[in-house]
């Protein structure tokens, strides 16, 4: 995880530090890049996971775009066996804690380019295809017998019953690939918001999903002459 991170910083340091060298066309002094900016995005994977994302897009004068960013998606494991059942209880008499279904947890940096293309003046879209490089933590499951709690408890209102899987985790590391197309609204000139849809394919369990997010930067977003 630690080297996911140093390598997403260095990513995101490379391309500011690209932007500010060669914004500005030496010879025509037009911009080369038109727009550049930080997105931090939020939404579900499949019926029960979870997806967050944050990143860098840049997008140049012929409308090439690229962009950078770190993703996290949790969502019901792969290997989960039908006949699961997690551990329950009961506090108090009427007060129940039920177990959930363990996740798997998945890492990635993700590296696209593509196109963008204008639908107004403040409104545009991008397409894009890149690598993905993941980190993901795949749970595995041994069944077990079920165990309860001593009845002497359940007189003070305390029961709990223990699954019937013991869990543990596994770490797989690989290259995958990311399809992505999102729809960006500028309403200011800094600020803007989107939906970002994504399919991201790896060999631990491809998945698809959408994002809702916020971008801040430059966008570019001057009246029409």
């Amino acid at each position: 995880m630690k080297k996911i991170t140093a390598t997403f910083a260095i990513l995101v340091v490379t391309s500011a530090t690209i932007l500010s060298s060669s914004a500005i066309d030496a010879q025509e002094h037009k911009p080369i890049f038109t727009k550049s900016y930080v997105q931090f995005m939020a939404g579900k994977t499949g019926t029960a996971g979870s997806a967050t994302t944050i990143g860098f897009q840049a997008a140049t004068k012929n409308n090439w775009v690229f962009s950078v960013e770190k993703q996290k998606l949790k969502y019901e494991s792969a290997n989960l066996p039908s006949d699961y059942q997690p551990s329950t209880g009961v506090v108090l008499f009427v007060i129940p804690i039920d177990g959930s279904n363990p996740r798997d947890k998945y890492s990635a940096i993700n590296i696209t380019g593509g196109k963008l293309f204008h639908t107004s003046r403040t409104t545009w879209i991008t397409t894009e295809a890149g690598i993905s490089f993941y980190k993901a933590e795949v749970v595995k499951f041994t069944p077990v017998e079920q165990t309860s709690i001593d009845p002497a408890w359940l007189l003070l209102g305390f029961y709990s019953q223990s699954s019937n899987y013991n869990t543990t985790s596994e770490i797989k590391k690989g290259t995958g690939a990311i399809l992505k197309c999102d729809f960006n609204w500028a309403f200011s000139n800094v600020t803007g918001l989107g939906i970002s849809t994504f399919a991201n394919i790896n060999g631990v369990k491809s998945k698809i999903g959408i994002e809702l997010k916020f971008t801040l930067g430059w966008m570019n977003n001057a009246t029409k002459k």
